[in-house]
């Protein structure tokens, strides 16, 4: 209850801090950051990267697995996949215009991402979707691949937050609250 609400806290903190745009310094210099320090050779994977957070795969994807869970019986798993990503999904929507904030224009990576920024939808269904889908496999593993499971789950997620910076749609705190959106619902 307590980290709950400690997560609760902080998102209130950033959407204030985005609201009155005491943000922006902050989110300007990590993005401009990014892009003066990374490689272009990474638009290419970043592009394939940032496709997995897109709803039109995430959705045949969560049908897929949430079906293998119900028919193997882990009908909980099922439940908690389809609510966790789903929720995530229309949750995410109503904010991103609630809140109306633009995308960034700082710089020009030939990458275009239409409605508005502000929580990262990618973030949300990236902790959502594969979070919660490595955290439900990696609960029946034991040991090397429990952990193996775990990570490649974390690495993801922050891979898809990552690849939105890269690529210069969203900004920092988009993506930070984006993930803890999700977390709050957890």
């Amino acid at each position: 209850l307590l980290l709950s609400s400690g997560v609760i806290a902080l998102f209130a903190k950033i959407v204030e801090d985005v609201v009155e745009g005491e943000s922006r310094r902050f989110d300007e210099t990590v993005l401009l950051w990014i892009n003066a320090n990374f490689p272009d050779w990474l638009y290419e994977p970043m592009r394939v990267v940032t496709a997995l957070g897109y709803y039109w795969v995430v959705i045949p994807l969560l049908l897929i697995t949430a079906s293998i869970f119900y028919f193997k019986g882990r009908k909980i798993s099922a439940a908690l996949l389809l609510v966790s990503a789903a929720g995530g999904i229309f949750l995410t929507t109503a904010l991103k215009g609630l809140f109306q904030r633009v995308r960034p224009e700082l710089f020009d990576s030939g990458y275009t991402a239409s409605f508005y920024s502000f929580p990262s939808a990618h973030a949300t269904v990236a902790v959502g979707f594969y979070g919660t889908l490595a955290l439900l496999v990696a609960w029946r593993l034991k040991g090397f691949w429990r952990w193996t499971v775990v990570s490649v789950g974390i690495a993801l997620v922050l891979l898809i937050g990552f690849s939105r910076l890269y690529l210069g749609v969203h900004y920092p705190t988009d993506i930070i609250a984006g993930y803890q959106r999700k977390l709050q619902e957890m």
